[in-house]
């Protein structure tokens, strides 16, 4: 896809006058920085080190994890929407997603196989997986561009913003805590600096407070020293000025414009979670820490802690362990 005048035209055309909730923003950011670095770790990865050999591996089946739940978020929930509304509205796209089904399969298989190579082998199987992998990349950038323009076409044309926000907080429901922290860690980072105020503020306004702690424990070894240093001074925001539900603050959002879409993920998952019965809690998290329980993901084995997280009540917000960064 060459990029030209009446591509940068439609673009263009294709930003609201007003602000929109826009549902595609936030976790794009995070799924570009997530692939971009991901790509860029391949390709300088030193094959002969074995440790960094297994952390490189592990983080393409972590992006692979991401990518293969984010396709089957928006199938069920955000084409779902579209279809209700505007019958075969995202047919092109449900298209693509079956392609990176098999594109993430595909490449899945190649890590494996890198994984079983002998050393001398390592250096043609990486330059594979490495080429194999831009392409994914490359073609799912101009996935998310289609879907952040024509696909928000339709949804700002057919929703409400408040409607928009309750298709949200049904897919939110659906994100199991592990996934909604290797999310907070490509998504927060990446984010501009009003952006990442403005989400946490709202957070600290709408969530339990170690529901931010453990965001910000997850998102602060990513930051810059500068990043780190102005998010502290925001207003706010712990260890800002301003801080406390009831203090000025310049970050408050006006009620016209949506808040911030990963705030509102976040917050969702703590109030759509804690209505889960305590079945549904048992099935879903591990009672032992560090043991991966069969049919999760792999990138749960990189968030450690040294009790059962769990983020369906108050009370188990107040016994959870920060997460432990993924892989720098």
């Amino acid at each position: 896809m060459k990029i030209d005048a009446r591509e940068i035209a439609a673009l263009t055309q294709a930003q609201p006058a007003a602000p929109r909730m826009d549902m595609y923003a936030s976790i794009h950011k995070a799924l570009r920085a997530f692939m971009a670095d991901t790509l860029l770790g391949l390709g300088r990865m030193d094959v002969d080190d074995d440790l960094e050999f297994a952390q490189t591996c592990d983080r393409v089946m972590q992006l692979l994890d991401l990518c293969r739940a984010h396709l089957h978020h928006e199938n069920q929930f955000v084409h779902a929407a579209m279809e209700a509304r505007q019958p075969g509205s995202s047919q092109n796209i449900a298209g693509e997603h079956l392609e990176h089904e098999q594109a993430i399969t595909a490449l899945a298989d190649g890590v494996n196989h890198l994984m079983a190579c002998a050393k001398p082998a390592r250096p043609a199987a990486t330059l594979a997986l490495y080429r194999q992998l831009a392409l994914f990349v490359a073609h799912n950038f101009e996935h998310m561009h289609e879907e952040e323009t024509a696909h928000n076409r339709v949804l700002w044309q057919c929703y409400t913003d408040a409607e928009l926000a309750g298709v949200h907080d049904a897919l939110v429901a659906s994100i199991p805590p592990h996934e909604m922290m290797v999310v907070a860690r490509w998504m927060v980072p990446y984010m501009s600096p009003a952006e990442r105020t403005a989400m946490l503020s709202d957070m600290q306004q709408h969530a339990p407070a170690p529901v931010l702690a453990a965001v910000l424990a997850q998102v602060q070894p990513h930051l810059t020293q500068p990043q780190g240093a102005r998010l502290i001074r925001s207003p706010g925001l712990p260890g800002g000025p301003g801080l406390g539900r009831g203090g000025a603050s310049a970050f408050q959002h006006s009620r016209k414009r949506p808040r911030p879409v990963f705030s509102m993920w976040m917050c969702g998952q703590f109030s759509c979670r804690r209505r889960c019965s305590n079945s549904r809690r048992a099935s879903r998290l591990s009672a032992t820490s560090g043991r991966r329980r069969a049919g999760s993901s792999r990138s749960s084995r990189l968030v450690k802690s040294t009790r059962p997280v769990c983020w369906w009540s108050r009370s188990s917000f107040q016994t959870m362990a920060p997460a432990t960064p993924l892989i720098k």
